[in-house]
């Protein structure tokens, strides 16, 4: 059981317990590579105590205590490494990049482009038509271009690294123009603001909170990985 993403066991005795609370709510290949840092780093400051005359479990007990608070190392290791639920997104958007084009559960999603252009041609209000508009770049960065992203040669890394920036611009782009259609004072607008406009500048804001974030860290994550792109099954 965690709280606010730390275990409820605050107390450790050795190196396992350190590790669970410091790597806790991280994904598991991140885990995997603090560990065996943080293990390499142990084991050498233990050899250095023992060698200054310290019996072993001295020595171990002066490493463990050098390593810190792991409460402070896990806020460390939550600003440079992907949490589990920033890890799902990746996986959910590598899944959704690898189905093809009108594949048949994605059929809806992938006439979208095709039905807001029918818009954009027709009569309809130009306010009506910006909002449209929004739906085509969502589209564009949220599925067109990871999706042609998959299709090229690319490592998975580098693959991600690229779906992730195109999250970030499209996110942004997004806010962008969303803050543009709310600061034309359009009668719909003052109408729906409270129950519509509001609400959904702060979800924008949000995605595009998040996706600067696992930008970030993608970038700083080197994946390994033997396969070249993500699985289309």
């Amino acid at each position: 059981m965690a709280i606010l993403g730390y275990k409820t066991r605050r107390h450790f005795d050795d190196l396992p317990g350190w590790l669970d609370i410091a790597t806790d709510n991280l994904e598991d290949s991140a885990r995997q590579r603090i560990a065996i840092e943080i293990e390499s780093h142990f084991a050498a400051a233990v050899t250095a105590h023992v060698e200054v005359g310290q019996t072993e479990l001295s020595a171990q007990a002066t490493a463990l205590a050098e390593l810190g608070s792991p409460q402070k190392a896990a806020l460390n290791f939550r600003q440079n490494h992907l949490t589990q639920s920033e890890a799902k997104w990746i996986m959910r958007s590598d899944e959704l990049a690898a189905k093809p084009f009108f594949w048949s559960l994605l059929q809806p999603l992938d006439y979208t482009p095709l039905v807001a252009l029918g818009f954009l041609a027709s009569s309809l209000h130009w306010a009506l038509q910006a909002l449209v508009g929004l739906t085509l770049i969502a589209y564009t960065g949220l599925r067109l271009i990871p999706r042609l992203l998959f299709l090229r040669s690319l490592s998975r890394e580098s693959f991600r690294r690229s779906v992730a920036l195109s999250f970030l611009i499209t996110s942004g782009a997004l806010v962008v123009l969303w803050q543009q259609v709310q600061m034309l004072h359009l009668p719909i607008a003052t109408i729906f603001r409270p129950l519509f406009f509001t609400p959904l500048s702060y979800f924008l804001f949000y995605i595009l909170a998040r996706s600067i974030r696992i930008w970030i860290k993608v970038r700083k994550t080197h994946i390994v990985a033997n396969d070249l792109k993500p699985s289309a099954s």
